[in-house]
């Protein structure tokens, strides 16, 4: 074992060796550098070398240990290389200050897209001004995850990424957040609307944090996949009516158990499925069908987009909410507007186009219910 360690150990040097090499040279074959798991390593040339190429778009380097001097290397390297655009420093035992260097190079660099800075040391750190220049960062995905952060670290992220028009997707997950920075991480989702991906897994986020994401997610209409971890069990139920009335989300993921696109939209169908119900026995009011019609016309569209078909999507659809209360014969009972909004995004004009997207050679009567 000793021996295969030792072997392993001796051909990751070798291909640094050789991708220094090609980084040195700017060799255009060379896109990607990626090296781990190498202490002694000489960061200081990679740095140098990196500073002047010009093929290289994605940088990773894992377990190397380069610390706060290191990551002060790759804020010069920013600040003059803008041909990166993916940098991934996971495990490199760099504290709060080598991430502001790095986050401070931001300002001076429009194109960089992706940081992944998991598994380094933001905890301890002051982090009153850490994000300032995230407001006006080029990154879509940052990747924060298992780095101590806690609930004033997540405060100042929050407040600096409201007004953020770039970031799609973040991963705060395996930190030390609580229900302290709620307010925060409201106004967040409430004023941002460019995230569209949101990992808060790991964390000890608590009610009141569930409580500031279900009003959040009322007001937010462009995240579309939440992952969460098993801490929120007692709350899953606020989530859920949360996301039943967003339909934005199409992946939410917690307790344990994956909501996935067809899981939620799956949710979605029932939940519709027993409103016409009680609409044909007239057991709640009219007012209340407005309010799930953009959840049928978002999944309309969304199966329209997955099955590139409207025949297929039709049927599928009818399937899913029709289900066993109205059998998908000749005659098809539906709510006027249901069957208008269904027309609208199956961009069906009337029933005889209905007719054929059914397959069917007579003519489909559709019995409107009436409230």
């Amino acid at each position: 074992m000793k021996q295969t360690i030792e072997n392993r150990l001796q051909q990751s040097k070798k291909n640094l060796a050789k991708q220094l090499q090609q980084l040195q040279s700017n060799d255009p074959s060379m896109t990607v550098f990626k090296t781990s798991n190498i202490v002694d390593c000489s960061f200081q040339d990679i740095g140098a070398a990196l500073k002047t190429n010009t093929n290289v778009s994605s940088f990773k380097a894992f377990n190397l240990q380069i610390g706060n001097n290191g990551a002060a290397l790759l804020s010069e390297v920013l600040q003059q290389n803008f041909h990166l655009r993916h940098i991934s420093l996971a495990n490199n035992q760099i504290d709060g200050k080598g991430i502001k260097a790095i986050l401070n190079a931001l300002q001076y660099n429009s194109s960089l897209l992706s940081l992944h800075l998991s598994r380094n040391n933001i905890a301890n750190t002051d982090v009153k001004d850490l994000f300032s220049s995230l407001p006006t960062s080029s990154l879509t995905s940052l990747n924060l995850s298992k780095n101590g952060l806690d609930d004033n670290g997540a405060i100042s992220l929050f407040n600096a990424l409201s007004t953020n028009t770039k970031l799609i997707k973040i991963d705060l997950s395996q930190n030390n957040i609580t229900g302290l920075c709620s307010d925060a991480l409201y106004n967040f989702l409430s004023k941002n609307s460019t995230l569209a991906s949101l990992n808060l897994s790991g964390n000890v986020i608590g009610e009141d944090c569930i409580k500031a994401l279900s009003r959040a997610l009322t007001i937010n209409k462009s995240l579309t996949v939440l992952y969460f971890g098993n801490e929120i069990a007692a709350n899953t139920q606020m989530i859920d009516d949360a996301i039943m009335l967003n339909p934005h989300i199409i992946y939410a993921h917690y307790t344990g158990i994956p909501y996935a696109l067809s899981t939620t939209l799956s949710a979605r169908r029932e939940k519709i499925k027993g409103l016409i119900r009680s609409y044909k026995d007239q057991t709640i009011d009219v007012n209340k069908l407005k309010t799930y019609q953009h959840q049928i016309s978002y999944i309309a569209e969304r199966e329209k987009l997955l099955s590139n078909s409207e025949t297929l999507c039709f049927q599928r659809y009818l399937d899913g909410i029709i289900a066993s209360k109205f059998e998908i014969k000749s005659e098809i009972k539906l709510h006027k507007d249901v069957f208008q909004v269904i027309l609208d995004h199956l961009n069906l004009k009337d029933l005889r186009s209905l007719s054929i997207a059914l397959g069917k050679d007579e003519a489909v009567e559709v019995e409107q219910i009436d409230m």
